[in-house]
């Protein structure tokens, strides 16, 4: 006897309600019950996940007892001594528990009591200091990933695709390779049916405060979706309703306890849901420092507590009061008299009661005996065959489809961020004119040299900072896609790093060849065709080392702020040794290397000698005349004189390329990576 068949069927209806004092629309889910002889439900390979005694231990630098250290010479000498040490601390106490297909689990608790924790753990993000995972009486190892799915807490999506592209990118990535793309697209319209995103389908996500998009329940919803993609048995769920109104929240707890309906376990962490919210849940695992306060039914832990001697007040939230019960208030109990400590008091006496009751109590025997037994009972009268986990490859395709579906993707999305190469042209057109006023038809007089050499150093800096800036943007904006991906095993960080990097060569090519023939002609540069031409060659350059420099960037900083700090002072220590600011005779032997590392050296030496070579320049027959000719110029500078040294810089340039890309491509692939990844 199947699942669909034995329960009763549950049909959502999608009503569009438009609201006209924000033109925003919303999709309300309500849920009717219907015969099950009339609809049959789409169910998943079903999944019992247990988990015996885990423990999680992590270490911390000692916390600082400032009762004791009262001055601020005693604070910085404990923290001094201390820099090194750690002590452990427990963040989980020997838990058990599980969760039955069909059924949402729904951990609760204060900051800090560990829910963060077990899901991660539960979800094989983070490995348990001890303890042990089964699903279907089976060690979960490796390839349980491949029938579970985790859903983050931030929505993290390309602002520029449609609900459409994204779900069907995903598709491409994340479902077998074997399966045709006919398939992977009908269940992407499966999908986007059952979770209420057909009417959304075109429409653009877009950046919450940034740019316009789809509504915040929509973006929750379209990240499950993505995850559902794969039919997952297992579905974790971290803070869902985060950012989200009242309504909105309802709707996608909903939305969950349909999915659950399907066959599926889900496991949710949630902080204090309205009443209406936590009624649609099965089971609760509520949690307090580190240990299970209450695990059991729902809709029992009022009757529970009230046993304890903790009663529920009437028209009182179920959800709050629980909360109440195991969530310690430090600001009233930290307060230095004599109700502060005796709040103290009672806060710790009610907490260990609670932990202590739930420890020793009949309800924790039952969940780890007669509970499961029941379980799998259950899974024998639906008469599903349980899942049998196989080890899986790592990934679902090889590396050149993953680099063309990423590379056509992330094409998508910088063309249509209009906003980004909009000002970007705007930029590079508004700095020429400008140029232009100040710079317009350069003579070759002796005062000409040193307007010569300025706007190539400008041109050198402008073009720099400004691919540099680009694709730091860019791959800052990337970075916390590719975590997200990289988890769910969709590709490799090889054909993610590659596609990105190509799809941003286009932009970091045109602009700098736009700039270049602007002022080139317009300013009066050196006149000779080949000239013109090495100056385009040698600005495009710059621009790719700028690109491939803001990359290394954003992949080593740990987050944008580090990384905006660090951008100008790497680009001003390599401007300062470029050649113009100070001249090689005179840099310290100790930074002597800074110089021959520094792309501004090599591009402007390479600027000058293009233009300068050969270059005739004007003497009065009364004037002082120090450079008759360009090649003065060049050896007043202790630069080379031979074009040769252009094609050489050229390659010392594409050198540094290289190195700034493999820097990149390490710190993504080793030192940033995802939990459990």
């Amino acid at each position: 006897m199947s699942t669909s068949s034995s329960m009763p069927t549950v049909n959502i209806e999608m009503k569009h309600i438009e609201n006209p004092s924000n033109q925003e629309n919303h999709t309300t889910v309500t849920l009717v019950q219907q015969q099950h002889q009339q609809q049959q439900q789409r169910t998943v390979p079903s999944v019992l996940l247990e988990w015996h005694e885990l423990t999680y231990v992590v270490k911390v630098r000692p916390a600082l007892p400032a009762s004791k250290l009262t001055t601020p010479r005693e604070r910085f000498a404990f923290a001094l001594k201390n820099v090194f040490r750690k002590e452990q601390k427990v963040i989980l106490h020997a838990m058990s528990g599980y969760v039955k297909p069909g059924s949402v689990l729904a951990i609760m608790g204060p900051s800090g009591a560990g829910k963060t924790s077990l899901l991660n753990i539960l979800s094989q993000r983070v490995k348990p200091t001890s303890g042990s995972l089964l699903a279907n009486k089976t060690k979960a190892g490796k390839a349980f990933r491949s029938i579970s799915a985790f859903v983050q807490q931030d929505d993290v999506l390309l602002p520029n695709l449609t609900v459409r592209e994204t779900l069907r990118y995903a598709a491409l990535l994340r479902l077998d390779s074997s399966l045709p793309n006919s398939s992977k697209m009908e269940r992407v319209d499966v999908i986007m049916q059952e979770l209420g995103l057909s009417k959304v389908a075109d429409t653009i996500v877009g950046l919450p405060g940034l740019s316009k998009g789809i509504s915040g329940g929509e973006r929750k919803r379209l990240c499950i979706a993505i995850e559902l993609l794969t039919e997952p048995s297992v579905l974790f769920l971290d803070e869902p309703t985060t950012g989200l109104d009242a309504k909105t929240s309802l709707n996608v707890i909903q939305l969950i306890n349909r999915l659950a309906q399907h066959g599926r376990s889900v496991v949710l962490t949630i902080h204090q849901p309205r009443s209406d919210i936590f009624q649609l849940f099965d089971r609760l695992l509520l949690l307090a420092r580190g240990k299970i306060a209450y695990f059991g039914d729902a809709h029992k832990a009022i009757p529970y507590f009230e046993k304890i001697g903790y009663t529920c007040p009437e028209e009182f939230n179920p959800a709050d009061f629980v909360m109440d019960m195991v969530t310690e208030n430090p600001s009233l109990a930290s307060e230095n008299s004599e109700r502060g400590r005796r709040f103290k008091v009672e806060q710790d006496e009610r907490i260990e009661r609670i932990l202590a009751h739930y420890t020793d109590s009949e309800l924790k025997k039952e969940n780890s005996q007669q509970g499961l037994e029941k379980s799998h009972a259950l899974q024998d009268s639906l008469g599903v065959e349980l899942v049998t986990l196989k080890k899986s490859s790592k990934y679902n395709s090889n590396w050149f489809y993953q680099f063309f579906v990423v590379l056509m993707r992330a094409f998508l999305n910088t063309i249509r961020n209009k906003g980004v190469n909009m000002a970007r042209f705007s930029q590079q057109v508004s700095t020429a004119f400008l140029l232009g006023l100040i710079y317009l038809r350069l003579n070759n007089s002796q005062t000409g040299v040193q307007d010569r050499l300025g706007l190539l150093f400008f041109a050198t800096s402008n073009l720099f900072f400004g691919s540099l800036s680009s694709s730091l943007n860019i791959l800052l904006q990337d970075k916390p896609v590719l975590l997200r991906e990289r988890g769910a095993k969709m590709y490799r960080v090889s054909s993610f790093y590659l596609a990105r990097v190509v799809a941003d060569i286009p932009g970091a090519v045109f602009y700098p060849i736009l700039f270049g023939s602007v002022i080139y002609w317009w300013l009066g540069l050196n006149a000779a065709v080949e000239r013109f031409f090495m100056f385009i060659l040698i600005i495009v350059v710059m621009s790719l080392t700028g690109q491939a420099l803001g990359c290394a960037i954003a992949s080593f900083a740990p987050n944008p702020g580090v990384a905006f700090a660090i951008m100008p002072v790497v680009a001003t220590i390599l401007m300062l040794f470029g050649g113009f600011y100070k001249n090689l005779a005179t840099i310290p032997v100790y930074f002597i290397w800074i110089y021959w590392t520094s792309i501004f050296h090599f591009v402007f030496e390479s600027f000058v000698i293009n233009e300068f070579k050969g270059l005739q320049l004007e003497c009065g027959s009364s004037s002082f005349c120090p450079f008759p000719n360009g090649d003065a110029v060049l050896e007043n500078l202790e630069m080379d004189t031979a074009m040769s040294v252009t094609w050489i810089n050229l390659g010392l340039g594409l050198a540094l390329i290289l190195v700034y890309h493999v820097f990149a491509y390490t710190c993504l692939r080793v030192v940033v990576k995802p939990k459990g990844g």
